[in-house]
Protein backbone atom coordinates (compact mmCIF):
# COMPACT_ATOMS: atom_id res chain seq x y z
CA UNK A 1 0.00 0.00 0.00
CA UNK A 2 1.68 3.25 -1.09
CA UNK A 3 1.95 6.13 1.88
CA UNK A 4 1.40 3.17 4.24
CA UNK A 5 3.17 4.60 7.72
CA UNK A 6 3.76 1.05 9.40
CA UNK A 7 3.64 2.69 12.44
CA UNK A 8 0.28 3.57 12.52
CA UNK A 9 -3.00 1.21 12.45
CA UNK A 10 -4.61 1.32 8.91
CA UNK A 11 -8.38 2.33 8.97
CA UNK A 12 -11.29 0.04 9.83
CA UNK A 13 -11.65 -2.46 7.07
CA UNK A 14 -8.40 -1.55 5.01
CA UNK A 15 -6.58 -4.44 3.26
CA UNK A 16 -4.48 -6.35 5.41
CA UNK A 17 -1.12 -5.35 5.09
CA UNK A 18 1.54 -8.72 5.70
CA UNK A 19 3.75 -7.87 9.03
CA UNK A 20 1.97 -4.92 9.89
CA UNK A 21 1.33 -4.69 14.32
CA UNK A 22 -2.23 -4.77 14.12
CA UNK A 23 -3.62 -4.04 17.64
CA UNK A 24 -6.77 -5.91 19.40
CA UNK A 25 -9.86 -5.33 17.31
CA UNK A 26 -8.76 -3.85 14.10
CA UNK A 27 -10.54 -4.83 11.24
CA UNK A 28 -9.42 -5.88 7.58
CA UNK A 29 -10.92 -6.81 4.40
CA UNK A 30 -9.05 -10.17 2.80
CA UNK A 31 -10.60 -11.95 0.34
CA UNK A 32 -13.63 -10.33 -0.22
CA UNK A 33 -14.23 -10.66 3.73
CA UNK A 34 -13.68 -8.70 7.22
CA UNK A 35 -11.80 -10.35 9.61
CA UNK A 36 -11.25 -9.00 13.48
CA UNK A 37 -7.70 -9.61 15.10
CA UNK A 38 -8.44 -11.26 17.81
CA UNK A 39 -7.58 -10.25 21.30
CA UNK A 40 -4.35 -10.75 23.49
CA UNK A 41 -2.99 -13.26 24.04
CA UNK A 42 -3.41 -13.81 20.20
CA UNK A 43 -3.08 -10.46 18.83
CA UNK A 44 0.67 -10.60 17.59
CA UNK A 45 -0.01 -13.59 15.64
CA UNK A 46 -2.53 -10.91 13.62
CA UNK A 47 1.47 -9.26 12.46
CA UNK A 48 2.79 -13.25 11.71
CA UNK A 49 3.95 -14.55 8.32
CA UNK A 50 1.65 -14.38 6.12
CA UNK A 51 1.33 -18.51 4.83
CA UNK A 52 0.55 -18.81 8.50
CA UNK A 53 -1.49 -16.16 9.69
CA UNK A 54 -3.18 -14.29 5.91
CA UNK A 55 -6.74 -13.75 7.12
CA UNK A 56 -8.80 -16.26 5.25
CA UNK A 57 -5.79 -18.02 3.77
CA UNK A 58 -3.09 -18.93 6.21
CA UNK A 59 -2.23 -22.07 7.69
CA UNK A 60 -3.46 -21.27 11.12
CA UNK A 61 -5.02 -18.07 10.31
CA UNK A 62 -7.88 -18.36 12.71
CA UNK A 63 -5.47 -18.27 15.73
CA UNK A 64 -5.03 -14.68 14.96
CA UNK A 65 -8.37 -13.68 13.28
CA UNK A 66 -12.23 -13.98 13.90
CA UNK A 67 -14.15 -13.67 10.63
CA UNK A 68 -16.63 -11.21 11.00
Amino acid sequence: MKGFDPGTPPPSEDTYVEGFSYREGDVVSNYGSLYECKPHPYTGWCAGAAWAYEPGKGTAWQDAWTQL
